[in-house]
């Protein structure tokens, strides 16, 4: 017990000192992306590119890493240089996380729809429709799709 708060007082200590002020965009919050970047060392940063403000959780499988945006896309970029692999328009956009397997991405979006698509293409190998946006990640266990 005491080991926990020891751990818990050193995160606290760690993560308790004032972000700078960050600039508002046009909707007036705070653009996620400025907190992510000054996470990192300048150094640390590998590539860039022209995404838009809201994206998913990022999905890392080798050399590729896969986001959904809010901006009706779905991505695929090159992890080492961050240059676009492939890019999927997606109609409301995709908030869910993508999950793999087995040479898939698996990714909820808004506008209902669940997607199986080619890792490598991006190509649809097949959709289910629901009723409602799809904001959970996908889980793959014993053949089965769970979102």
């Amino acid at each position: 017990m005491k080991v926990f708060w020891l751990i818990g007082i050193l995160f606290f200590l760690a993560c308790s000192r004032p972000f700078e002020e960050l600039p508002k965009s046009q909707s007036g919050t705070t653009p996620k992306q400025h907190l992510i970047a000054r996470a990192l060392p300048p150094s640390d940063v590998i590539g860039q590119f022209a995404r838009p403000a809201e994206l998913s959780s990022p999905l890392i499988v080798g050399n590729m890493l896969y986001v959904g945006s809010v901006h009706d896309r779905f991505l695929a970029l090159h992890r080492n240089s961050g240059k676009m692999a492939w890019e999927r328009k997606i109609r409301s956009g995709v908030e869910s996380s993508p999950q793999y397997f087995n040479g898939n991405i698996y990714v909820g979006a808004n506008d209902g729809y669940f997607y199986c698509l080619d890792a490598m293409t991006g190509k649809t190998q097949w959709t289910y429709q629901t009723d409602v946006e799809i904001l959970s990640t996908p889980v793959v266990r014993g053949g089965m799709v769970y979102f």
